[in-house]
């Protein structure tokens, strides 16, 4: 994985849960950057290290261990918006709105939005950005609850802005540049029978399910 830090891969990848470990192989071999984590979200997660055996929950498991060496973390959710991992992956995404601000005359770097259409839009033109910088800069966005996000429903009942972001999420995991620099997508839900489902047969979109 990018900016991997000690210990080695192997070791690392020997410390993990079996579900961990597969999604740290599909990310590292490019297999996929739109990933859905299914099973029971709210169960903790052991974690070996040299202290001994400790336990996680599962959003902390992902961002100080499976993606603890990443420029950017990101999370979303439509109770709380976006968050972020680290002061500094703030700082770096609200540099990067000002020009997103000046191009649509909005004021986004200094009050982020909440819901969803507008913050996937702000991603979408992140996601961009850190794919067209040099060096790249690898980001995972996180989405716990993922089922209110892009819930199951026929298209008839979705409203404009449901459509809006199952065609970001879409796109996103069928773009080869963004596979290839780094951009990874992370839904979180108890169950697929709750998601979107053209989401979940997509193709491009790979399943790992918690045991």
């Amino acid at each position: 994985m990018p900016e991997a830090a000690a210990p080695s891969p192997a070791v690392f990848l020997d410390t993990l849960p079996p579900w961990a470990s597969e999604l740290v192989r599909a990310v590292s071999s490019k297999q996929s950057n739109a990933f859905v984590l299914h099973g029971v979200p709210a169960d903790l997660v052991p974690v070996r290290g040299p202290a001994g055996l400790r336990f996680l929950s599962l959003d902390d498991f992902l961002v100080q261990q499976l993606f603890a060496g990443w420029s950017s973390i990101v999370t979303y959710n439509r109770a709380e918006g976006l968050g972020f991992a680290t002061p500094a992956a703030r700082s770096q995404f609200q540099d990067r709105l000002r020009a997103y601000d000046t191009i649509h005359g909005t004021n986004w770097a200094d009050s982020l939005p909440r819901d969803a259409p507008n913050c996937f839009a702000l991603l979408d033109s992140y996601f961009r950005q850190c794919a067209a910088a040099q060096p790249p800069r690898p980001v995972v966005l996180i989405l716990p609850f993922a089922e209110t996000v892009v819930p199951a429903a026929e298209v008839a009942y979705r409203t404009p802005e449901d459509r809006a972001v199952l065609v970001y999420l879409r796109k996103w995991s069928q773009d080869p540049v963004l596979l290839a620099k780094n951009i990874v997508v992370v839904m979180v839900t108890e169950s697929l029978a709750e998601l979107d489902p053209k989401l979940v047969r997509s193709h491009s979109t790979m399943e790992v399910e918690i045991v």
